[in-house]
């Protein structure tokens, strides 16, 4: 874990690259992730969910915030859609084996953490 996006970055950086026996390989950022750390993004094309893609209840809190963002977002130039992946509206996926035994558990803790203060020892 890191304290700062400069900090993330640096770590990106040291541990990026192939790893023993990986028979896909990432092509290499055209610079360091250092590098973009206060770089000007340009216009980004910015996808917004502010609904959950399956019909659940979403709390209104959330959907505003959620717009809140997008409109910032718009206000600073950039380009937002009501768009997402295509998978999260797919109904198998949250019958995914591995969505329900590792990415919800791991979330939780995740979310858990950050609600009780910083982890760590002690």
């Amino acid at each position: 874990m890191s304290r700062t996006v400069r900090d993330t970055a640096a770590l990106l950086d040291a541990v990026r690259g192939p790893g023993i026996g990986d028979t896909v390989i990432a092509p290499p950022p055209s610079r360091p992730y250092i590098d973009e750390v206060g770089a000007e993004p340009g216009r980004l094309r910015i996808g917004l969910l502010d609904h959950h893609p399956r019909g659940s209840a979403v709390a209104p809190e959330c959907t505003a915030a959620a717009r809140s963002a997008a409109a910032l977002l718009e206000s600073l130039g950039h380009a937002v859609e009501h768009a997402w992946p295509t998978a999260l509206s797919d109904e198998t996926l949250s019958l995914n084996p591995w969505m329900g035994d590792f990415v919800l558990p791991s979330t939780r803790l995740f979310w858990d953490a950050a609600e009780c203060g910083a982890v760590g020892r002690g």
